[in-house]
């Protein structure tokens, strides 16, 4: 009778790691599997599919922003829609920000086809003065930046450290598994 105490023990505590793990595992959200690959903590999505999820995300918080075109060339991202019902495109580089958050840095505004940064800069202006994303927890605007954060919008639960561009795609580094 001692030694199966001493056994069970002895046990618990090599088991309780596995079931840990096991446990995190289940937690994790399950991978859209029709917008992205998965390939252990690496996702690749393609900019179409990346751009229909922003557009249903922000049609939902009946956002200002429509009709969104992502893009890659040159490793900028160029954004491109409606604001308002006019012609709005920014572009520049992306990168992973504090938080796990991705952050586009506005090189470039175009509205209505004309450049604005410059004008802008001139007025002591930032996007962040006109991109309001109210009622939407997927983008967010900070100065010039652009920032998207990838958990709410691809229903992740881990931290962007790397990120991509292709000419059709993005692909996100996570420090963990994102998804099942």
């Amino acid at each position: 009778m001692r030694f199966f105490g001493y056994a069970v023990f002895l046990a618990v505590p090599l088991m309780l790691p596995i079931s840990t793990r096991v446990g995190a595992a289940q937690n994790l959200p399950a991978c859209n599997e029709q917008a992205m690959t998965r390939q252990g903590n690496e996702i690749t999505i393609g900019l179409n599919q990346l751009g229909n999820i922003f557009n249903k995300d922000l049609r939902e918080a009946h956002s200002n922003f429509t009709e969104l075109h992502l893009a890659a060339g040159g490793g900028k991202l160029k954004v491109s829609g409606k604001n308002n019902g006019k012609p709005v495109e920014i572009s520049g580089p992306l990168q992973v920000a504090s938080g796990g958050a991705l952050k586009l840095h506005a090189d470039e505004i175009l509205q209505n086809g004309t450049p604005e940064k410059g004008l802008m800069d001139l007025t002591g202006k930032t996007l962040a003065d006109y991109a309001h994303f109210k009622d939407t927890q997927i983008l967010s605007a900070r100065g010039n930046d652009l920032y998207i954060h990838p958990d709410p919008l691809l229903n992740l639960s881990a931290d962007v450290t790397g990120v991509s561009l292709t000419n059709s795609s993005v692909i996100l580094r996570f420090a963990s598994q994102p998804c099942r």
